[in-house]
């Protein structure tokens, strides 16, 4: 079903929430939610490992799940996502878009957000001005573009 939302709405952004080492988690759930991450091919995760906290339901279950082991399932979940993260940005290369800068870049140029919320850095504009801009390169995992106008 994800193959169709993509198809219909090509620029989706798509994130998530992903937790590792729940009390309940079994190595075949890990490797399900691997598959999963795989398959969906997620813009940006938010993972963590489980921690019980007072007062909720996941501190009521006793904790089979070691230190080392949590630490182990987060840290194959992070490689992963960064490996999909970071083949995502050179699909934009020569694409179009409707860049907002809102501030300066660190290295020069300026920040902004395109239309599904992604960052760009544009090599010119003013914060608050919207301005159509064409990726030429990415640095690490951020399109790059110049300003058309």
């Amino acid at each position: 079903q994800i193959e169709l939302v993509r198809e219909k709405i090509p620029e989706l952004t798509l994130t998530t929430d992903l937790l590792v080492g729940f009390p309940t988690e079994t190595e075949e759930d890990f490797h399900k939610t691997i598959e999963a991450v795989k398959k969906i091919e997620f813009d940006q995760s938010y993972m963590f490992r489980f921690s019980p906290r007072e007062g909720t339901l996941g501190s009521m279950y006793p904790d089979p799940i070691s230190e080392e082991e949590k630490l182990r399932r987060l840290s194959e979940l992070i490689r992963v996502q960064n490996e999909i993260t970071g083949r995502k940005p050179l699909k934009e290369i020569g694409k179009k878009k409707r860049v907002l800068i809102y501030d300066r870049a660190k290295k020069g140029g300026m920040l902004g957000r395109d239309e599904t919320g992604k960052l760009v850095v544009v090599d010119r504009g003013k914060p608050g001005e919207v301005v159509e801009v064409v990726i030429e390169k990415v640095s690490g995992w951020t399109p790059v573009g110049r300003a058309l106008s």
